[in-house]
């Protein structure tokens, strides 16, 4: 991958799949209101713990979901700081393109454009 395309998606997953994650947690939040209110209007002894407990429970759906929507901003956030680690080892050891290290630790990344970028 090069570093357009993985900005390119670092963003799409920032500002599109993750808010998707975020609202379906919200409106999943309003879903899960109606029934733990009804409960507590039913029962004589409120229990601050045991609504909390319960909303958490009922809301485990929710960041389950949240996180698989948040999955790809940390994978492509990850992809841009090798990108960084990779440029700076380049740089400081003066590599070559057949380096093994390079080959295991650079591997996704586009090693052309990686040396271009050590050169500047």
């Amino acid at each position: 991958m090069n570093h357009t395309t993985v900005q390119i998606a670092f963003y799409i997953s920032l500002f599109l799949v993750m808010p998707i994650g975020a609202i379906l947690m919200y409106k999943w939040g309003k879903r899960i209101v109606k029934p733990i209110a009804g409960d507590i209007d039913k029962s004589k002894h409120i229990q601050l713990e045991g609504v909390a407990f319960k909303t958490f429970i009922y809301m485990i759906p929710a960041l389950l979901v949240f996180g698989i929507f948040a999955t790809p901003v940390l994978y492509f956030g990850n992809l841009q700081k090798k990108e960084d680690y990779c440029i700076q080892v380049i740089k400081v050891n003066k590599m070559t393109k057949s380096d093994a290290f390079l080959k295991e630790r650079c591997s996704c990344l586009d090693v052309n454009e990686l040396f271009e970028k050590a050169k500047q």
